[in-house]
């Protein structure tokens, strides 16, 4: 019987290592903070010490205000950061992934939003949600080498097939995939 790992990933109102540390007593192999980066930022460095930088994920939420895009925290409520300026953040606090999801984009089906990822030089790994709805969608980022994964809920969920449709597509672009 063949096995794969799936790690899950805790998010959402973690504001203090104990509440960290019970993730992942739980079963957590990862943890995702977003709204923290902006009254405890300590979290993040404590996080990282304590856990591994393999198991702190920062999320980043985003929209595009005119020419730049920015970062938003409490559930997109409040505009935080240019978004360049929080991934720096992000990289000096040694987060071990970066999870950047497009607001406006989420559950549109028109695709990523992927100039956000243009001007980016950053050593750490990169997700990118928000927006997929068509395979075609995947080919147009999916060589990018600054994006480490893609992320869609919709093309999967509300498609039928989407999936097979994803999967035949990127093979036909010569995309390395598992035969399934």
């Amino acid at each position: 019987m063949e096995k794969t790992f799936v790690p899950l990933t805790v998010g959402g109102g973690l504001s203090n290592i104990s509440q960290v540390q019970e993730c992942f007593k739980i079963g957590a192999d990862k943890i995702i903070l977003n709204s923290a980066i902006k009254d405890n930022k300590k979290l993040f460095k404590d996080c990282v010490i304590k856990f591994g930088s393999q198991a702190v994920i920062m999320g980043i939420d985003f929209k595009k205000t005119g020419t730049k895009f920015f970062s938003y925290i409490n559930n997109g409520q409040n505009k935080f950061l240019e978004i360049e300026k929080h991934l720096n953040i992000a990289n000096k606090l040694k987060c071990g992934e970066i999870f950047l999801g497009s607001i406006d984009r989420d559950g549109t089906g028109f695709g990523f939003e992927k100039n956000v990822i243009k001007a980016f030089k950053l050593n750490i790994p990169l997700v990118l949600s928000g927006g997929a709805g068509k395979p075609n969608h995947f080919e147009d980022v999916i060589f990018d080498k600054k994006l480490s994964g893609l992320m869609t809920g919709n093309l999967f969920n509300f498609l039928g097939n989407g999936l097979n449709k994803l999967r035949e597509n990127l093979q036909k672009k010569s995309v390395n995939l598992r035969i399934i």
